[in-house]
């Protein structure tokens, strides 16, 4: 939501009724705001032009390929296409996006991740140190332990599965774990990503289907996308798609108002 927050504040930022001019100087501020894009497109349409000056507009297209947000994080496409939109322009170009809403606002958005893109991202400390947090929050509090990830690498298959391989260092142990897992990712309903058929290995060792079981759980629980409603926010995967060296995503997206 911050790119969009980004596009959104740098496109009011221009008070301009000249459409070509305008999606030429949008297209230069997001470059200005994120890490590097090889490609990109922007597109405003609104009827009466005046409007824009009101914090309204008709149609935002966003179309991207090999976008980098941050540094070591590329996304080999992204697409972003807007409903109408009409918000306040001092509160965005504060930064709050859901409180500058007049009106709810729906969006789709696409995306495609190489994985060889997925694998550089892994490699970053700042992504690493993430993970490793969210590893550590699935691990039992009685089993007083932590672990640090040496190294993660990540493998995209056909039939919507992937594989994470990745070297573990414990607290309490210097002795390195090389661990594997493999699962499926599934749709539920357009609002949840489950992992199925969980399966691996720890030092060349198969785990335990229990083991296994209560990792994907409590890893399920984060990905239900209804968490996010309390904030407003209504997510639905319209496509999720992993074949060889690919992941496709696209969801829809409703933002509603939220007063200060």
């Amino acid at each position: 939501m911050e790119i969009f927050t980004i596009v959104l504040a740098s496109f009011f930022a221009v008070i301009s009724p000249v459409g070509a001019l305008l999606d030429k100087v949008v297209e230069n501020f997001v470059r200005s705001r994120i890490y590097s894009v090889e490609q990109i497109a922007v597109r405003i349409d609104n009827t009466p032009s005046y409007t824009i000056t009101q914090g309204h507009l008709d149609h935002l297209r966003l179309a991207t390929r090999g976008i980098q947000p941050l540094e070591n994080l590329r996304l080999e496409a992204v697409e972003l296409e807007t409903d109408p939109i009409d918000v306040n322009i001092n509160s965005l170009q504060q930064g709050h996006l859901l409180e500058s809403l007049r009106h709810p606002l729906e969006g789709a958005l696409r995306l495609e991740l190489k994985e060889s893109d997925l694998n550089r991202a892994l490699a970053s400390p700042k992504i690493k140190a993430m993970l490793e947090k969210m590893l550590n929050k699935l691990v039992p509090a009685e089993a007083d332990r932590q672990f640090k990830i040496l190294e993660i690498t990540g493998k995209f298959l056909k039939n919507n599965t992937f594989v994470i391989t990745t070297k573990l260092e414990q607290t309490d142990n210097p002795q390195p774990l090389e661990l594997t897992l493999e699962s499926s990712l599934r749709l539920i309903g357009g609002h949840s990503l489950q992992l199925i058929e969980p399966s691996g290995t720890l030092n060349g060792r198969k785990l335990s289907s229990r083991l296994l079981k209560g990792f994907a759980d409590g890893l399920n629980e984060h990905l239900d996308l209804r968490l996010l409603e309390k904030s407003g926010i209504t997510v639905r995967v319209l496509q999720l798609k992993v074949e060889e060296n690919t992941l496709y995503l696209a969801i829809f997206a409703r933002l509603a108002p939220i007063k200060k």
